[in-house]
């Protein structure tokens, strides 16, 4: 009898083990962690935590994904809203743009949703006047476009791109083109012209997600070198923004920049049970330590 109460209590041990579900829990592999955002006074990250269905399958999916936000602090991991991705901060840090099947702009003192236009890849400007997003424009066609806070003031700036990211001077941002003779990670102006292209895509090399440095002198960018394996198989660089040097730094993907521009947060496949977490690496690749435990 008493061989079977300390199984039972056994059983029951491993099964509310089972049932726990938090950021910083025994990982079961069912969810990836990506796409952060490192708060303005660097106390917290954005991210958004997605249901894995299979390693090849995109987390835009926004019917499997949420948004939460981790304390750096407490270590504290708060839902913030169902169906969401692509969070970036407003300069005061109070609210948060992201998408949600459109564009939608979340109070994080009261919880509250604003949907501003339809769209993609929300990127607040460091002013905290106007909001980049990308738009689809029919079969096979996607555009960069500016608006203000309240939805007023649309313009198209550049077609065939996508993936806009403010550089602080808050007249400049960098993004990817996707013009075939052309196509590659370029910095563009608010009147819609192009600067310079910074690093092009050839067939070895397809830079996505460019990320510029809160003092604009560096973008950080990832690589997938194999696409059908892109949640394990990719890397991560930091090149200048005269495209002179560019360097390798770690593997991994979705990397953000902290506030100060000393450190970098990215998402990294986990070996032993295949699922994104999230790391903190400083700019230089040393420091590497694991901030999210993906259930």
């Amino acid at each position: 009898m008493r061989n079977i109460k300390v199984l039972l209590v056994l059983v029951m041990v491993f099964y509310a083990q089972f049932l726990i579900i938090g950021c910083h829990k025994e990982p079961i592999a069912q969810y990836n962690h990506g796409d952060p955002a490192w708060s303005p006074d660097g106390k917290y990250i954005a991210f958004v935590w997605w249901k894995k269905v299979d390693i090849i399958w995109d987390p835009w999916d926004t019917t499997l994904s949420s948004l939460k936000i981790l304390n750096l602090v407490t270590e504290d991991c708060q839902h913030l809203s169902s169906r969401s991705v692509s969070p970036s901060w407003s300069t005061d840090g109070k609210k948060l743009v992201c998408e949600s099947g459109k564009i939608v702009i979340i109070d994080l003192n009261t919880k509250e949703s604003k949907t501003l236009t339809d769209g993609l890849e929300p990127d607040w400007s460091p002013d905290g006047i106007h909001i980049l997003f990308v738009k689809s424009l029919g079969l096979d066609s996607i555009a960069i476009f500016m608006t203000d806070t309240n939805g007023s003031n649309t313009k198209m700036l550049f077609n065939l791109a996508s993936e806009p990211d403010w550089l602080p001077s808050g007249d400049k941002f960098v993004f990817f083109l996707h013009k075939k003779d052309s196509a590659g990670i370029y910095i563009g102006d608010t009147t819609g012209k192009i600067i310079r292209l910074i690093i092009p895509k050839d067939d070895t090399l397809l830079p996505l997600c460019p990320k510029s440095s809160p003092d604009g002198q560096l973008i950080t960018y990832w690589v997938p070198r194999d696409w059908e394996d892109r949640y394990r198989n990719c890397f991560i660089y930091i090149i200048d923004t005269l495209g002179a040097k560019n360097l390798k730094v770690t593997e991994g993907r979705d990397p953000a920049w902290s506030p100060d521009g000393s450190q970098i947060v990215f998402a990294r496949y986990r070996d032993e049970d295949e699922a994104l977490a999230l790391w903190i690496m400083n700019r230089d690749g040393s420091g590497q330590k694991m901030i999210t435990n993906p259930e």
